[in-house]
């Protein structure tokens, strides 16, 4: 018999390993916190701007003192009510000069910090000679200009605009521009592009070298802000739902690993949310970033200072022991359990869920891994305070590593499971929450305590009758669910009821009763129940050939 239908064969109840082991959904995520991801996932150039702004070019693009005049355009204030000016400076291609003044001054109305009049940029039709622009190499500084105005144009709604405009080519090669700040400017541009939508992104990972060219600003970054922007941009590759072709981001998994390495924040977390999308999926995607040698890498940024470094770490271990026994253990060989249950106390209560998600799914695996997850005595308190009192969405979290073991262990496992102190407790303060599905897990949780308690000789019954030290019995709660409106809910409750308390459920026929009299007739009428609801390599950047040779940002580990 197959692994993985020989364990299935071991569950007592209807808790599959499919159901045991959850990914995570999209569709799940709350309103709110998709917005915020959302606006994450493009961004303007504002970095430079200043109060006063007229020298905001990066310092390897610019000759002029902070507060020289334009040689174009004098004092001309650089305002919406003169993007005719400068518009009619953009298109003199003639006067390389003015040209360039025109560009930088569209770009800087664009990198105004609120409302940014891109619509009246657009109007002015000024987007074909940016990316006319951006195709040359003679005037770098210009090249700069075009590419930074095409970024923050591309941060907006109008993205569509840029992408229409054919300027995507020419942004991948300028990746390999002999400028530093070109190169990044390019990277920022192509981030948000990925960033706007999913077709967007996979047209960009259809051109052979873009992948490869942010692998070399990754291998030989200039500079930190360089790097910084190369590593959102590759993450913005990864992401999205549908996901892209785990065979046209493959290459990046070295990289996003040596990265994990590297001491600064916003590169950490990157790279990291970059290997949680990748490692969204099934077994193929769990197991290429398994063998990549990344788990203990991810392990120790558990314990970073930073919760932002901190959530996406968490977030790949939680997807890799969703996938199946094999990568599960890995991760527990590599030791995620004691940085899981310390998590399990965070401040953040996104990362007490995420543990107690992880945990709920290293607890749906095979007997020896239940066995390591209830061995951890504060871990197993941890789960049981959590599903007895936490907030409702890490409850459920909790709730589920609580009954896979209770339905997935050995029936020595589960007399370990009952006796630990607030076990049926907890149990019977689930009795009263408004989630059908975790009503039928605890119920289900429930059946197989008792049916082990009545096999040791054990009182589990009477435990969980008086609630085991908590406020609500156990007992009252389970009749209770008598009158719910799900019939699946209502079947399990009665059945509880008839198998360990020997009750009868009052809303069943009884054919052996007497007939009720009424007036001087027999009535025979019962009524119904109720209805129940590569080797190390030097770049040449100024050139368009790809080297023959793969990366290699270090060795990796198999399982």
């Amino acid at each position: 018999m197959p692994v993985a239908e020989h364990h299935e064969a071991n569950y007592k109840k209807g808790i599959s390993i499919s159901d045991g082991r959850r990914n995570r959904q999209d569709t799940a995520v709350q309103i709110r916190k998709a917005k915020r991801l959302e606006s994450l996932k493009k961004r303007r150039n504002l970095r430079r701007v200043e109060s006063g702004d007229s020298n905001d070019a990066a310092p390897s693009m610019t000759s002029t003192g902070a507060n020289a005049k334009s040689t174009v355009f004098g004092d001309l204030r650089c305002s919406i009510e003169n993007i005719a000016r400068f518009a009619e400076a953009v298109k003199r291609t003639d006067n390389p000069t003015v040209h360039h003044e025109g560009i930088k001054y569209i770009r800087k109305l664009l990198s105004r910090a609120q409302d940014p009049p891109v619509d009246d940029i657009l109007q002015a039709g000024v987007l074909p000679y940016l990316v006319e622009a951006i195709k040359g190499t003679d005037n770098l500084r210009t090249v700069f200009e075009a590419s930074w105005a095409l970024t923050n144009i591309a941060s907006t709604e109008y993205t569509h605009v840029v992408v229409d405009s054919g300027a995507c080519p020419y942004l991948v090669t300028l990746l390999r521009s002999n400028d530093a700040d070109i190169r990044e400017q390019a990277a920022w541009c192509l981030g948000n592009i990925a960033g706007d939508r999913t077709a967007y992104r996979d047209m960009l990972l259809g051109f052979p070298e873009s992948i490869h060219n942010l692998l070399l600003n990754i291998k030989e970054p200039a500079n930190l802000s360089l790097l910084k922007n190369v590593t959102w941009c590759l993450s913005n590759f990864c992401r999205g739902k549908p996901q892209p072709k785990l065979e046209t981001i493959a290459a990046a998994i070295p990289a996003l690993v040596y990265l994990l390495d590297h001491d600064d924040v916003e590169v950490l977390t990157d790279a990291t949310w970059a290997l949680s999308y990748i490692s969204d999926g099934d077994d193929h995607r769990i197991e290429a970033c398994v063998n990549s040698g990344a788990v203990p890498k991810l392990i120790n940024l558990l314990g970073h200072s930073s919760s932002s470094v901190v959530t996406p770490a968490l977030r790949v271990i939680g997807n890799l022991v969703s996938g199946n026994d094999q990568s599960t253990q890995f991760i527990l060989n590599a030791g995620a359990l004691s940085p899981l249950c310390a998590l399990m106390k965070h401040k953040k209560k996104g990362i007490r869920k995420e543990s107690c998600w992880a945990i709920s799914n290293i607890s749906a695996g095979t007997h020896d891994q239940i066995k390591t997850v209830l061995g951890n005595r504060d871990l197993m308190g941890h789960i049981i305070t959590i599903a007895t009192e936490g907030e409702w969405d890490v409850r459920k979290e909790a709730t589920w590593a609580f009954c896979n073991i209770a339905t997935g262990g050995t029936d020595e496992m589960i007399h370990q499971l009952f006796l630990l102190e607030g076990a049926w407790g907890c149990l019977a303060g689930l009795l009263n929450v408004a989630d059908t599905k975790i009503l039928t897990l605890a119920l289900d949780a429930i059946d197989q305590g008792l049916r082990v308690g009545e096999q040791f000789g054990l009182d589990f019954a009477e435990r969980f009758e008086e609630g085991n030290g908590q406020d609500i019995s156990g007992l009252d709660a389970l009749d209770n669910l008598q009158n719910h409106e799900n019939e699946t809910v209502y079947t399990k409750a009665v059945s509880l009821l008839e198998k360990y308390y020997g009750a009868e459920d009052e809303n069943s026929d009884n054919t052996d009763m007497a007939p009720a009299v009424v007036g001087k007739t027999f009535s025979f009428g019962a009524s119904a129940p109720p209805t129940a609801p590569a080797a190390p390599m030097s770049f040449n950047f100024g050139s368009n050939i790809p080297p023959a040779a793969p990366f290699n940002f270090g060795s990796t580990t198999a399982i």
